[in-house]
């Protein structure tokens, strides 16, 4: 059985990781979205690290992995791929808008490809094209 410290660890993780997909669900909603993403990143990360230590320590010490700790590590990752997503997603919002206006208002195969080209440039001309 692991050491009280792992377990609390490994719990403290797993509300870590909880808390970091409840704050995700809550972006959606609220009017300072990149806020609420960037707490879930960070709150992800620490899901892991703890998660991560736990049972890292838990095998050094040549004891049982303590209960929760790989919830804790899929939760945390699992948050913080969600939260680079909405990152990319509150970045090139009015990019991303004007694409599916575009897609949606596409009625051929050429029509779609031009919206894919023009996504594609205003994404490069936002940020520069490096190369």
């Amino acid at each position: 059985m692991a050491r009280r410290e792992l377990r609390h660890r490994a719990l403290a993780a797993a509300i870590f990781g909880l808390l970091s997909l409840l704050a995700l669900t809550a972006a959606n909603q609220a009017g300072h979205a990149s806020y609420l993403v960037s707490f879930a990143l960070v709150v992800g990360v620490a899901a892991c690290v703890l998660g991560v230590s736990a049972a890292r320590r838990a095998r050094r010490e040549d004891t049982a992995r303590p209960p929760g700790s790989v919830a804790a590590i899929i939760l945390g990752v699992v948050s913080i791929v969600l939260s680079l997503l909405a990152f990319v997603g509150i970045v090139f919002a009015k990019q991303l808008t004007t694409y599916e206006q575009c897609m949606n208002n596409a009625t051929s195969n050429v029509a779609q490809q031009a919206c894919t080209r023009q996504l594609m440039h205003s994404v490069q001309s936002r940020y520069g094209q490096q190369g």
